[in-house]
């Protein structure tokens, strides 16, 4: 594998299972989470793997996206190197985005259901849970949302926005699109999906992952006011 993987997507679509699929397949490479979120969220690794200060990296990640992607390219060396940005993690107009169709494999990752990302949203913005370890042994009690239609229609139609854009404009990129719910029943389906784009081993042995799915209720189960909403329990993308 030549190029880095950049997955593009939005929160609550699958990226952190899908680049947990990545590292057991690639276990020397490179794989960071949001570097160009404001603040990021993988400042330990960035500094372990530049030597750069805490201060620099947070300020490069936001004001200068592209240096900071030279920086990690060259650090990442000859080693596989994976990451994700979300649609707004980056302005429309920064030339960010333009160095990724140039120099990446972009991997568009889409939640058909927008409803599942936006319940999954809700849920963790109400337990303050966002990802759930594999290793917990015991499993949460069934949760309980209630769901505003108007902001839940509002929140489709923002993402259904989000992916024709850039569906657009990463038409002349190394694109490759996939959707959570063809890969998530099990780390094998993904990691067959990634072997045919990247070229990478699939492992002899069943893929063990640090997380596992939070919520395995149905929709209608966890939504107070599921008869209000249901007409949105379908796929929008």
């Amino acid at each position: 594998m030549t190029k880095p993987l950049v997955v593009l997507s939005s929160a609550r679509s699958g990226t952190n299972y899908f680049l947990s699929v990545f590292q057991k397949m690639a276990p020397n490479g490179v794989v960071l989470r949001e570097v160009f979120r404001k603040g990021g969220d993988s400042l330990p690794e960035l500094i372990a793997l530049t030597g750069m200060p805490r201060s620099q990296l947070v300020a490069m990640g936001q004001d200068d996206p592209v240096a900071l992607w030279g920086i990690l390219r060259d650090a990442a060396g000859t080693r596989p190197l994976a990451l994700k940005i979300f649609y707004y993690h980056a302005r429309p107009s920064s030339p960010i985005w333009d160095r990724l169709i140039d120099e990446a494999r972009i991997v568009h990752l889409v939640r058909r259901r927008v409803l599942d990302t936006f319940v999954s949203r809700k849920l963790a913005e109400t337990t303050g849970a966002w990802f759930q370890p594999a290793d917990v042994g015991t499993l949460p009690a069934r949760p309980e949302v209630r769901l505003d239609p108007a902001e839940l229609s509002a929140f489709i139609t923002e993402r259904q926005g989000y992916v024709q854009r850039f569906r657009e404009r990463f038409q002349d990129a190394d694109l490759h699109e996939v959707s959570y719910e063809d890969i998530a029943a099990d780390p094998k389906l993904c990691a067959d999906w990634i072997a045919r784009v990247t070229g990478l081993p699939i492992p002899a042995v069943p893929l063990q992952l640090p997380i596992r799915k939070q919520n395995t209720w149905a929709i209608r189960d966890i939504v107070s006011n599921y008869d209000e909403i249901a007409a949105f329990d379908k796929a929008h993308l």
